[in-house]
């Protein structure tokens, strides 16, 4: 149920909190970062700085069209959600075909997006700028008449709505018995602004306050100019009012309402530097790469010389006037030497550390020894912190399609990020491991589904008493002694088996 409350002025809507007000920038330059270069030029002397305060505007421009934004920062970030969604996220139980035809999983959020879609999208935002937020919702009419069928059929059924961060403008708390609890969320939406016509695009900003008033979850609406227009107090869980608000922040490392420094920031700051150097090296190309004629002329042909049409190119000459004695003409070429080597080592070390920064994000430790076979495979780490992110998102829309689903629901996404599938010697690593009993058979059943060697759904019946020959002479491509060939011989000849423990029989 509404209720239209028209006229009720407020201060302070538009508010932001402090941590909003610290992140903000740091936002900005996360998205110009991964945009790439037309975007960051277009910010101008906010990332390029002019050389000298008295540049006029010509020169500026000059500078800027010679610099080059290399995307490190959005090569890196698409790469790590590629790498998230290496495997396709596992919601409940249910296969690929059956989130596409359930009917609220294929329409997550009342737009459209399924929520493989859905999910993308937040792992996008949270790549980015390191946070998002998704609220349960149920359209409001009056439903009590309906039935379920009539509710499904009018659109009056839960969905999930995504909020980037910079929407998420103010929050508070409050300790309820001994628990800090969010009491106030407000979520800035942007809408088509109302009297526009059908081809216009114009928006204006409201503003949605979710509220526990009286211990119960309410939202209010304001309008652009901070009136209260709209106060939906009926909100419901399986016809319970809500005695918390169902808002979900996710952020790279924790679900919560605080903040964090973007996961990738360090990397778009150095991207941002390497810029400014390519900026000074293109400068440097343009004003000194290009040769310039030098000439010497005698004065009293200077005027003649002047006149003289000049053509420059292997096909071309110039005619120099010169007095009947010789007197002192000359010709040369202007060519500057300027040593551009610093600039460019200066932006090889960029590169080595935004190489460095972006590889951070897979690397992870690992406590106590492991066989080398294992480490190897926990090279990406599931403490790295592309691991850290991908679960920490796997919570987060656990608690939300729990809430849509009416049921417990997990949701996990890929954190195993071995970059290719095993070759065979380190699958011969990990059975010799298994063999020696260093690692159990689950465990190396696991390892080769997690470096693709095999598919969830093999079965594998591995002989852990099987100790395999080693190499012979002629598979070595050696003439063998022979004594070794009469043993091998000897050998063949006895065929005694050794039992493992599925009754199979092994020979050497």
């Amino acid at each position: 149920m509404a209720v239209k409350r028209q006229l009720i002025m407020t201060s302070g809507v538009k508010q932001k909190h402090p941590e909003y007000e610290e992140r903000a920038p740091q936002w900005v330059r996360m998205r110009d970062a991964i945009a790439g270069q037309d975007v960051v030029k277009s910010k101008g002397k906010d990332y390029l700085p002019e050389l000298n305060a008295n540049e006029d505007k010509d020169a500026y421009q000059t500078y800027l069209d010679n610099a080059d934004y290399f995307n490190a920062t959005g090569l890196t970030f698409e790469a790590f959600t590629g790498m998230i969604f290496r495997k396709s996220p596992q919601i409940g139980d249910l296969t690929v075909e059956k989130v596409l035809e359930h009917q609220l999983l294929s329409n997550v959020d009342l737009e459209g997006r399924s929520a493989y879609e859905f999910t993308r999208d937040i792992v996008n935002e949270v790549n980015a700028v390191g946070r998002v937020g998704v609220l349960y919702d149920i359209p409001t009419a009056e439903t009590t008449e309906m039935t379920i069928s009539e509710k499904e059929q009018s659109g009056i059924r839960p969905y999930a709505k995504m909020y980037h961060a910079e929407a998420i403008i103010n929050w508070k708390f409050q300790n309820i018995n001994g628990i800090n609890k969010p009491v106030m969320v407000n979520l800035r939406e942007s809408v088509e602004q109302e009297d526009t016509d059908i081809f216009s695009h114009d928006t204006v900003y409201q503003y949605r306050v979710l509220r526990i008033m009286n211990g119960a979850y309410i939202q209010q609406i304001y309008n652009h100019d901070e009136v209260l227009v709209d106060t939906i107090i009926d909100i419901r869980d399986n016809g319970v009012p809500f005695t918390h608000i169902p808002f979900v922040c996710i952020n790279s490392s924790h679900l919560g309402l605080s903040t964090k420094k973007p996961p990738l920031l360090d990397l778009a700051d150095t991207n941002f530097s390497h810029y400014r150097a390519s900026a000074s090296l293109g400068a440097n190309i343009f004003m000194f790469s290009r040769i310039t004629p030098l000439f010497k002329v005698p004065h009293q042909y200077w005027k003649e010389f002047i006149d003289h049409p000049k053509e420059f190119g292997v096909t071309k000459s110039i005619v120099i006037p010169t007095s009947k004695d010789g007197g002192d003409s000359d010709a040369a070429f202007l060519e500057p030497k300027s040593d551009f080597t610093p600039i460019v080592n200066h932006m090889d070390r960029l590169e080595t550390r935004m190489g460095a920064q972006g590889a951070r994000m897979l690397s992870g430790g690992k406590a106590g020894v492991e066989a080398a076979a294992t480490v190897r495979l926990d090279m990406s780490g599931e403490l790295s912190i592309l691991s850290a992110i991908a679960d920490t998102i796997s919570r987060g829309l656990g608690e939300i399609f729990s809430l849509l689903m009416g049921k417990p629901t997990e949701v996990n996404l890929n954190s195993d990020f071995t970059a290719a599938p095993m070759d065979a010697g380190l699958i011969s690593s990990l059975l010799m491991a298994l063999q020696a009993q260093r690692i159990s058979e689950d465990q190396f059943v696991d390892a080769l589904i997690r470096g693709d060697a095999i598919k969830s759904e093999n079965n594998i019946i591995t002989d852990t008493e099987f100790t395999p020959s080693p190499p012979t002479a002629e598979a070595l491509g050696v003439p063998a002694a022979d004594g070794e060939l009469k043993g091998r011989e000897d050998n063949v000849k006895k065929k005694e088996p050794l039992s493992g423990p599925n009754g199979l029989e092994n020979t050497d």
